[in-house]
C-alpha cells in the first residue's frame, strides 16, 4: 500500500496490506486504515506510524468495507455474503448477518446510522440499521449495482449501475429511488464530497471521471484521465479528487474547483 502526502503528491511510504486488497476506508477520528485482503482478513493501520496493528481474521475474501466513524464501527462484507461488524476500538468482530453473495461495494451514513450494500448482480441495494444490525429496507437500483456513495448532509444515497450506465439517487430519509442519471460510459466507481455536494463517478469504458451536481441530479462536467480509472476518493476539506488508474499504477491529483489535473503520482511498482 502506498501512502500520499496530500500537500506534496509524493508517496512518503509503503506498507505491506495483504495479497489481493478489494477495499480500503479510514476512520478520520482514530486515524486507522482498514484494508480488506483477499486472503480472509481485515488489516489496520495506524495513520501516525504507518504500521500494522492488527490483522483481523475474517470469511472468505472480504470484498466489500466501510468505516462509520460517530459509532466506532467497521463493516466489512465477504464473498459468502456474510457482513462483520467489528468493534474498532478492540477490533473484535461483534456482530454478523447475511446480506447476499457477492456484495461489491457498501457505504455508510454515520448521522442516520444506515448502512448500504450492493449486491453484484442483484438489482437491489440493502438498507441496513446499524443500531439493531438487521436488514431493514431493499430499494430497486437497477441492473448491476457496482458502487455506492452517501451524502451524510442531503441523505441522498448513490448507486452507480454498471450495465445500464446509470447513477441511481436514492432518498435515504424514505428509502426511495428519486431520480437516475444517465452517463456517457459505463461506471465502475463512486466518490462523493459532502461540502460541494459533488459526485464523482468513474467510467472505465469511455476513460473519464464525470462530475454530477448534487442539487440538480445532472452531469455538469467531465475530466479525461488517460486510462481506465479504477478507484477514487476526495478529500472533502482540500477538494482534491484522486484517481487511481488500472493500467499505468499511478494516481491523478483533480482540483475539484477547475475539474483540472494537477498532479500525477506514480506508485510502487509502476515502470520507470
Amino acid at each position: 500500500m502506498s501512502v500520499i502526502d496530500g500537500a506534496s503528491n509524493a508517496v512518503v511510504a509503503t506498507l505491506p496490506a495483504g495479497l489481493f486488497p478489494h477495499a480500503i476506508d479510514v476512520d478520520p477520528r482514530s486515524n486507522r486504515i482498514y484494508v480488506a485482503g483477499g486472503r480472509s482478513e481485515l488489516w489496520v493501520i495506524d495513520g501516525a506510524t504507518n504500521s500494522v496493528d492488527a490483522s483481523i481474521a475474517l470469511g472468505d475474501s472480504p470484498l466489500a468495507l466501510a468505516v462509520n466513524p460517530d459509532a466506532g464501527r467497521v463493516y466489512v462484507a465477504d464473498f459468502d455474503g456474510t457482513l462483520s461488524v467489528i468493534d474498532g476500538e478492540s477490533n473484535a468482530v461483534v456482530a454478523t448477518l447475511p446480506v447476499g453473495q457477492n456484495p461489491v461495494a457498501m457505504a455508510v451514513n454515520p448521522t442516520t446510522n444506515r448502512i448500504y450494500v450492493a449486491i453484484y448482480g442483484s438489482p437491489e441495494l440493502s438498507v441496513i440499521d446499524g443500531e439493531s444490525n438487521s436488514v431493514i429496507a431493499k430499494v430497486s437500483v437497477g441492473e448491476l449495482p457496482i458502487a455506492v456513495a452517501v451524502s451524510p448532509e442531503t441523505n441522498r444515497v448513490y448507486v452507480a449501475d454498471g450495465a445500464a450506465g446509470t447513477v441511481a439517487v436514492i432518498d435515504g430519509s424514505t428509502d426511495t429511488l428519486i431520480a437516475s442519471v444517465k452517463l456517457g460510459g459505463m461506471p465502475s466507481s463512486l466518490a462523493l464530497n459532502s461540502a460541494t455536494d459533488r459526485i464523482y463517478v468513474a467510467e472505465g469504458s469511455t476513460d473519464v471521471i464525470s462530475v454530477l451536481d448534487g442539487t440538480s441530479n445532472a452531469v455538469i462536467g467531465t475530466v479525461a484521465v488517460g486510462g481506465p480509472p479504477r478507484g477514487l476518493a476526495v478529500n472533502a476539506v482540500t477538494n482534491r479528487i484522486y484517481v487511481a488508474r488500472s493500467l499505468t499504477a499511478d494516481v491523478l491529483v483533480i482540483d475539484g474547483a477547475t475539474n483540472a489535473i494537477i498532479a500525477t503520482v506514480a506508485l510502487a511498482g509502476a515502470s520507470e
